[in-house]
């Protein structure tokens, strides 16, 4: 939120006012001091939000360039060598990074430690020309899930917390990454508050509470069924205070964590007429999935942008080769598992993925921050 102060010109003729502080979070609203009301802004006018924007767009650019492989024409032979290197082993130590603030692609590259523990990247234009080494932000993302020993057999029998905090590790190789179960309730561990220090960029979070929502009126629901149609809501933050009613153990829940901590959350796999009611809460960001065409997937819901800001792509194959298993989308071997099969297995699918590529993405350009 953002307070504005009256203040005047020209002999207290000309009232006006000017910001205290610029605009965050999600939602952001505005109080007027003498009278103390408050006036919503446009959803997207903080600098989290713009961001959100931005991302969406490069997020449906990659989808539309996946299949175009980049040279590295003016790259030295050392790092050539860094950045073609097809092992498993080698793919964690390099990730492309788009900047944000002005869509141009670099290629970052794992150069050791400082002697303090930072982490130093070798920082290369997208034609593998030298930039410059520098030493990254640190910062770390908890993974947060709900507690299952289920097992995915198209994936070398991970656990649906590993496979997340694998993708984190995929689109963010820099960054610590911590993973915290609910298990008997829903309530957040003292370990994982524990965990919560000035290092703690996002909280990524993979999991839902549905409510379905359809139209009061008997004909209109019929109709929305029949063709299929989204339920459309006239006043979204009415919803929102509904929503936000069901949410009320998660909100006791997430009051301690800091305020320099985001709260990424997916968008739910229940379709277009479902919203996650844990999105209905002020602190937290909503991150739905895109189809591999660069449309909003047929499952993903709470398609609305009170509650989902962010979309990534969540839809991926499995392809088990001699080496290992591919399912990142980035065709690096993602899991190292020697055998004689070449197969596709089941592809993978959800909103759980793309808020852990999303919180993945935000927090590295946190981590870049101020090198570029």
């Amino acid at each position: 939120m953002i307070k504005f102060t009256r203040i005047s010109s020209y002999a207290n003729k000309v009232p006006y006012i000017v910001p205290q502080q610029r605009f965050f979070g999600i939602n952001p609203k505005i109080r007027y001091e003498y009278s103390d009301k408050y006036f919503n802004l446009p959803r997207f006018i903080s600098k989290e939000m713009h961001e959100a924007r931005v991302m969406n767009r490069l997020a449906l650019q990659d989808i539309r360039q996946r299949s175009k492989v980049g040279g590295f024409r003016n790259a030295s032979l050392e790092d050539l060598v860094r950045l073609t290197d097809p092992s498993s082993e080698a793919s964690f130590l390099r990730v492309k990074w788009v900047n944000p603030k002005d869509g141009k692609a670099y290629y970052l590259l794992n150069n050791g430690k400082t002697d303090d523990g930072l982490q130093i990247v070798r920082i290369l234009n997208s034609d593998g020309s030298f930039v410059k080494e520098a030493a990254l932000n640190k910062k770390k993302i908890i993974v947060f899930e709900c507690y299952s020993d289920k097992l995915l057999p198209n994936i070398n029998n991970i656990t649906h917390g590993e496979l997340m905090t694998l993708f984190v590790k995929r689109y963010n190789p820099f960054v610590d990454v911590k993973l915290y179960y609910w298990k008997d309730k829903l309530e957040i561990s003292r370990e994982l508050k524990q965990e919560l220090d000035k290092d703690t960029a996002a909280i990524s979070c993979a999991f839902t509470s549905n409510s379905n929502i359809s139209p009061d009126n008997l004909i209109k629901r019929l109709y929305n069924n029949f063709f299929n149609k989204r339920t459309k809501i006239s006043k979204p933050e009415i919803l929102k205070e509904k929503l936000a009613y069901a949410s009320k153990e998660l909100d006791e829940n997430l009051s301690g964590i800091p305020s320099h901590v985001r709260i990424f959350m997916s968008a739910g796999n229940a379709g277009k007429n479902s919203y996650n009611r844990w999105l209905s809460l002020n602190n937290v960001e909503g991150v739905g999935s895109l189809d591999t065409y660069g449309k909003i997937a047929e499952y993903s819901s709470s398609r609305n942008s009170y509650f989902t800001q962010h979309y990534e792509l969540g839809e991926f194959g499995v392809i088990q080769l001699p080496q290992g298993f591919k399912f990142t989308g980035t065709d690096e071997i993602d899991i190292p598992v020697k055998s004689n099969l070449s197969m596709l297995h089941q592809p993978i699918t959800g909103t759980s993925i793309a808020v852990s590529i999303r919180a993945a993405k935000v927090v590295l350009n946190q981590m870049m921050e101020g090198l570029l």
